[in-house]
């Protein structure tokens, strides 16, 4: 199988469908409220369990157990390593014990699973969650000027 790099112009254009519905167009400006303004930090297990609840539902990630997930998250003390853009969160993030015992990693599972879609879906909850994160820096900010011109 071969993989075709998308273009800038595609880019655009699939951008630029996305900002034209109105339920991805509030979805996203209501999590970068929640993840930016109303609870940019990632320490307090009150605030990252709704922003794991809301990226859940709005994308039906079928994260089964949002508690674990979040827990998880804030034992991982993120905060810094979104700063810093560490890439290697994205797996870190991905591999999450349940029960103590059994570990669930959303990114490594074998292909045609039913767990390929958590897979994919980690992998974008994970991009956003350091997107929404990361406004401190003006980075979002650029992304929405440029997604707006």
């Amino acid at each position: 199988m071969n993989k075709v790099r998308p273009s800038a112009e595609q880019v655009s254009m699939y951008l630029k469908r996305w900002d034209s519905l109105d339920n991805y167009v509030l979805q996203e400006s209501s999590l970068k409220k929640l993840f930016a303004v109303t609870y940019p930090r990632n320490v307090d297990m009150d605030d990252v369990l709704i922003k794991v609840c809301s990226l859940n539902d709005f994308y039906s990630t079928n994260i089964f157990s949002p508690f674990t997930v979040a827990k998880h998250i804030v034992d991982l003390d993120i905060d810094r390593r979104l700063a810093n853009r560490d890439l290697t969160l994205v797996n870190d993030i991905a591999v999450v014990k349940v029960n103590g015992q059994k570990t669930i990693n959303f990114i490594r599972l074998p292909p045609n699973t039913a767990a390929t879609i958590s897979r994919r879906t980690i992998r974008s909850m994970t991009a956003l969650w350091k997107r929404c994160s990361c406004t401190s820096s003006g980075w979002m900010n650029s992304i929405s000027s440029k997604r707006t011109t």
